[in-house]
Parts: structure tokens; C-alpha cells; sequence
């Protein structure tokens, strides 16, 4: 989660203050003195170059047009029980609309029915005030939330109502800052009356190698229910982006699915357009970002603070982000890396340093097996550029080419590690001793020892996207059964290690209970891994993992 400095320097502070009149007055509510009306007022501080927010932007100028207004019976500040507005269908909030008082130079709440409440004790739950478009212009925050100490009264606030009075409530609130929900203490749906049902929301940063900074972006949205094809069940257009002042902003975006199976997934693309006036994408690239959701993960969402999926693109992890290359949990980050970007869905233009990995037999490092590789080319060439003769200009021929690749890997398999535990980690897992598994009979090298692939970079469980860093050995002698990771050659080092090994007959202890590489760091991190005095009669789960699995170049 993103965490900013705030100071009073740049966070504007608007203050609604009445006084509360406490005589009895002769305008008080007719028919029903046990009735008490309420009147809440705002009166916006004086913006200037020293007060107004410096970043990430600037408070709406905006006009006010109406507040919801939370308030709970008692005393009791951790009370549920909300003042109904009579709407069986709506939310805890009343929606009062709000006018300008020329005469006390402050906006103040319109006279409404829903604020006469019975004399006695209330708790002021919750104050946002919005534009007439629905955007949120300020917010008082709430004890808690990172901004409770910027104001003198955090909510909840106590409120008591005596019988014969019209008191005028003094609310401190502050300038809205988009996704930073949490920060005033509140929920994301709370201030932007997101109620659709079964919905999924989606928030996504681009970072511009141009400038170095990073933009909210303008994206579109595509879900399907079986795989990345087909017609989607979903569409959705953000339409989000705005310019306030001079700082680009955006708002989340939101869009319903219908419920699914537990075993189930939504395949999900998002795909970055054009930002006027903040960045310009590449129109020889394509700026995609694929995961899948399954209904845990909607149901989990809402539960979250703030309640969106935070997407960066070509953004690099910000020094608070827990993520770990090799073991990522980023929506889209396919391969591990912690960074979402064209590597993710194989989408990057053309590269001459192999962006699938090295090429078997490729000498030169121009990507391709020539006869340049071996000497064997029969007339030369002559191509401007091309310094070492193979006939192509690639990074070999100005000696660009990259010292190394690293990528996380994993031992091949039919278990699948995304279908099996939630986010969008790809992997394998394996069962050996053929119980309810075919093994492939190549990976079969002798009575009870088998040579399995082990592939570094195969984001989406996709091979073509990865390289084979080696195999893994598993050998079972004498009860004993041991996994060594080989790698391919001397250009391939194989970095922290993670075995996976179980025997047990439950099946629900067959595989570990999540699918983080902690979970099974077993083998202290060396290429070998032994495990004594095995159930014979298996069957036997493994799982083969390595982060920082590099190739060199140099050493070609």
C-alpha cells in the first residue's frame, strides 16, 4: 500500500463552523416540541500559494451540492444503529443537499425532515460532501485514518440534542484526495457510493520512462470466462482521467460479474490508452495486463482498504511493497518480477537480446542458429553495422547485449499452482509414482528416477514465454528419495532454492497450504534434497522452485 507525507502546507483544511444555539427559539419545529432540527454549515478557508495542496492535487474548486450524513442513536461511539431516512432500499447515509447562505458567507444544509431527530444523544459517524456530478470534495476524517490528527474533531462525534433548540454542528473536514480512502479512515465504497453487486474494481498507475514519473492512467477492461478469447462477459471503459489544475487525476474503476463457481476464474485484460496532457504510449507496443480472479478474490476485495486492485505498469516496486521477485502475488506480473509490463504477456517489441531466452546453439547472441554460429556460411556479407559477421545487426555487434537474465523457475508438472490457490502465481507442482498422473515416459531415465524439465521465466505456465535453465533428478533408492536441480550448462546459475515433498495420504496434506515459496523451504536453499524412509507405496508430491535463476551472457 502506497504511503504519503502529508503536511498542513499542502492539505487544505476546510472547516465547517456554527455556533450552537442553545435558548429556545419561537421557529422551532411546529407540532412536536421532542423533535430537534439540526443544520450543518460549511464555510471553505481561503486558498493560496502557501495553503493550496502541492501534490498529488490540487482541491476542487468545484461547488458543493449535497453531503451524506451518518448518524448513530446513543452515546455509544462504536454503535450500528443507523438514523433511517425511510428508504428501505438505500444505505445507512441521509443525502442532504446543501445551499449557499449569502448572508453568513457559508454553504449550509437545506431544511429536511431527516435531520429533526428526537431530543438525546447522537454520534456523528459520517460527513463527505459532494459535487452535483457525484465526486467527493471533502471528507471529515475519522479516528483511526492517517488525517485524524489534522483536525480538531475526528469523527465520531458526539452530538446531544436538547428539546426546544436549532443547533448549528461544527464539523472539521478536509480537501478529498483520490485512493487515499484509508487515510481518512473510511472504506473506498464509503466515499464513492460504489454499491454494484458481485463487482470488481480497478485502479491502474502508468509509469512514463520519458519523464520518470509515474501518471493515473486511462485504461479499458475486458473479462472473459474461459481463457483471454471469446466474447467477453464484461466491458468497460474507464473514462476516468481529468486534469484538476495542473495535475492529472483519475477514479477507480468499477463493473459487476455475475457470481461463479469456486472453481472457477474470470480471465482479465486491461489495456492502457492514451492520457492527453499526461503521457503518449508507444503505438508500436501494446500496454497489456492479464490476470485471472477467481470468486474468492471478489469476495476478498471487499474487505479491502483501500477496496480496488492497484495496478502499476512499468513501474518498479515502491520501498514499502512486501513483494519478493521470484514470488510475486501481483495481479499480471507473470513473471515474478515484481513489475508489471510488456514481459508479462510477451507483447514487447522486437528484441535483438532474445526476450524468450537464450537460443540453443546461438554462439553470436543475434537471437538465431546461422551459419554464422558455427563458421560454416559460404559467401559473405556485407551489412552496415555488422561487425562480426553473421550478417545482422544485433547487440552482439557493439557488444550491448545484456551480462545476464535472471528469472524465477520451477521444476515442470501437471499440478498447477494458479489453479489451485488463489492470486496469479504461475508454477508446477508434481506427483510422482504414476497415481493419477502420466508421466510423460522421456522424463522416465530408470526404475524409479525421472529427468524433469525445469523452466525459468514461463510466466502463465507458458513455456514458449521461458527458457529451460536445467532439469531437476528425482531419484528413489533404497525408501530414500532425493531431488537435485541440474542445470543446463555453465552459463546458468541456479539462485535460492525451494523443495516441496509430501508422502501423506490425506490429500488435503498432499500440498502445502499456500502457495508462497515459503511455504515449502525445504532443502536450505542447496540443489539437493534428500528425504529418508519415504512411504513406498506414494504417491508423492513435489515441488521444485528457484528465484534469481540466471543465464550469463559473457561466459558465452
Amino acid at each position: 500500500m502506497k504511503h504519503f507525507k502529508f503536511s498542513m502546507a499542502w492539505l487544505a483544511m476546510l472547516a465547517l463552523i456554527f455556533t450552537s444555539c442553545s435558548k429556545e427559539e419561537s421557529d422551532s419545529v411546529a407540532g412536536d416540541q421532542e423533535l430537534v432540527q439540526i443544520t450543518f454549515g460549511s464555510l471553505m478557508n481561503d486558498f493560496n500559494s502557501q495553503n493550496k495542496q502541492a501534490d498529488p492535487g490540487e482541491c476542487s474548486d468545484a461547488a458543493p451540492s449535497y453531503v451524506l450524513i451518518g448518524i448513530t442513536e446513543g452515546a455509544d461511539p462504536n454503535s450500528t444503529n443507523y438514523v433511517d431516512d425511510g428508504d428501505p432500499d438505500a444505505d445507512d447515509y441521509l443525502e442532504v443537499d446543501l445551499k449557499w447562505n449569502a448572508s453568513m458567507n457559508v454553504w449550509e444544509t437545506e431544511y429536511t425532515d431527516l435531520l429533526a431527530l428526537p431530543a438525546g444523544p447522537y454520534q456523528l459517524q459520517h460527513f463527505v460532501v459532494y459535487d452535483e456530478g457525484g465526486n467527493v470534495l471533502w471528507v471529515a476524517p475519522r479516528t483511526g485514518g492517517a488525517y485524524a490528527t489534522n483536525v480538531d474533531n475526528p469523527l465520531p462525534q458526539l452530538i446531544t440534542l436538547a428539546a426546544g433548540t436549532k443547533p448549528y454542528i461544527n464539523v472539521d473536514v478536509l480537501c478529498y484526495i483520490p485512493r487515499s480512502e484509508e487515510a481518512y479512515g473510511y472504506l473506498f465504497f464509503d466515499l464513492n457510493q460504489v454499491r454494484i453487486e458481485n463487482n470488481y474494481c480497478i485502479f491502474v498507475d502508468f509509469c512514463w520512462d520519458e519523464t520518470g514519473r509515474d501518471y493515473p492512467a486511462e485504461f479499458s477492461v475486458e473479462v472473459w470466462s474461459d481463457d483471454f478469447d471469446g466474447t467477453p462477459v464484461a466491458l468497460n471503459n474507464s473514462g476516468n482521467t481529468v486534469t484538476t489544475g495542473t495535475w492529472p487525476s483519475a477514479s477507480v474503476l468499477c463493473f459487476a460479474l455475475p457470481e461463479i463457481a469456486a472453481d472457477e476464474l474470470y480471465y482479465i485484460r486491461v489495456t492502457l490508452e492514451d492520457y492527453d496532457g499526461a503521457y503518449e504510449l508507444d503505438p508500436e507496443q501494446d500496454y497489456i495486463v492479464d490476470f485471472t480472479i477467481s470468486q474468492a478474490d471478489i469476495d476478498a476485495q471487499l474487505q479491502m482498504t483501500p477496496r480496488y486492485e492497484h495496478i502499476r505498469y512499468n513501474c518498479q516496486p515502491p520501498s514499502d511493497d512486501p513483494c519478493v521477485p521470484g514470488a510475486s502475488n501481483k495481479p499480471g506480473d507473470w513473471n515474478n518480477d515484481c513489475v508489471v509490463d510488456c514481459r508479462d504477456t510477451n507483447t514487447c517489441p522486437d528484441d535483438p537480446t532474445c526476450p524468450n531466452g537464450p537460443v540453443p546453439g546461438d554462439t553470436n547472441g543475434d537471437c538465431e542458429v546461422t551459419c554464422a554460429d558455427d563458421d560454416s556460411c559460404e559467401e559473405p556479407c556485407d551489412v552496415p553495422g555488422d561487425t562480426n559477421g553473421d550478417c545482422v545487426v544485433t547487440c552482439a555487434d557493439d557488444n550491448s547485449c545484456p551480462e545476464e537474465r535472471c528469472d524465477t523457475a520451477y521444476m515442470f508438472g501437471d499440478y498447477i499452482l494458479m489453479d489451485n490457490y488463489p492470486g496469479n502465481n504461475w508454477g508446477w507442482g508434481l506427483l510422482v509414482d504414476g497415481q493419477g498422473v502420466d508421466i510423460d515416459d522421456d522424463y522416465i531415465v530408470g526404475a524409479g528416477e525421472w529427468l524433469i524439465p525445469f523452466y525459468a521465466g514461463a510466466g502463465q505456465n507458458d513455456t514458449s514465454k521461458g527458457w529451460r535453465a536445467g532439469d531437476v533428478r528425482i531419484k528413489v533408492v533404497d525408501g530414500d528419495i532425493t531431488i537435485t536441480i541440474e542445470p543446463a550448462d555453465e552459463n546458468v546459475t541456479i539462485g535460492d532454492t525451494h523443495f516441496w515433498f509430501s508422502d501423506n495420504d490425506e490429500q488435503d496434506m498432499l500440498w502445502p497450504a499456500n502457495r508462497a515459496p515459503g511455504s515449502f523451504d525445504m532443502g536450505n536453499g542447496s540443489l539437493t534434497f534428500t528425504v529418508e524412509d519415504i512411504d513406498a507405496s506414494g504417491p508423492y508430491a513435489i515441488i521444485v522452485h528457484a528465484g534469481d535463476t540466471c543465464y550469463n551472457y559473457d561466459n558465452e
